[in-house]
């Protein structure tokens, strides 16, 4: 960087006073010091190989001591929003297409300034119908243990911080909850929806 911006101030030194010189030479180390910065990450990413990381060589599928949940954590807005989510789920269960792997979608409503809104039953009805259509379309590959596609949704609370109704904590917090339903087989945080919303609580790893 140094040199970099030293070869600044000796091409200007010429022609500039001793101030005029300070001044290139402060406004020239910030430039100089991002490409130097820029080199020198190219020139350690060209030079150390990739390594491959270490995974599970499941050769006959994920076993059952190891069955895994796969989640989209998500607010429930609109119905294009939540159909996009939807076919983001089917998307991952095309990849990975495996009998202890359930599918859910983990969710709450937007916030709000009462505890229910009129269009929240919609919404609702909406991604359970969404999960019903996708549980039919491949019904040909049960799932081991209950439903392969879910919807874990929460009500609003209210929150002193936001001064409005909203999922605890957000995403972070409905991750918490289900992690702790799974691990320590806590009270049940989501809404009650019939089989949509069964889980299997010996699940012990969450994606």
């Amino acid at each position: 960087t140094l040199a970099v911006a030293s070869g600044f101030v000796s091409h200007a030194a010429e022609h500039a006073s001793t101030v005029w010189l300070v001044c290139i030479a402060l406004l020239a180390v910030w430039p100089a010091s991002e490409a130097v910065i820029a080199v020198l990450h190219r020139l350690i990413s060209e030079s150390l190989p990739p390594h491959r990381l270490p995974r599970l060589a499941l050769a006959d599928g994920i076993p059952p001591a190891h069955r895994v949940l796969v989640v989209i954590p998500a607010m429930l807005a609109d119905p294009q929003g939540i159909n996009a989510l939807v076919r983001q789920l089917e998307l991952h269960y095309l990849a990975n297409r495996e009998p202890q792997a359930p599918f859910a979608l983990l969710s709450d409503f937007a916030d709000a300034s009462t505890p229910h809104t009129p269009g929240d039953a919609a919404l609702l009805q909406t991604a359970q119908a969404a999960l019903d259509a996708l549980e039919l379309r491949h019904s040909a590959a049960p799932l081991a243990l209950g439903r392969r596609f879910l919807l874990l949704h929460r009500e609003r609370r209210w929150s002193d911080s936001e001064q409005c109704w909203m999922g605890w904590e957000r995403k972070r917090g409905k991750l918490e909850q289900l992690v702790q339903v799974l691990a320590a087989d806590t009270a049940w945080p989501f809404m009650d929806l019939g089989a949509c919303s069964r889980l299997a609580r010996t699940t012990p790893y969450v994606v």
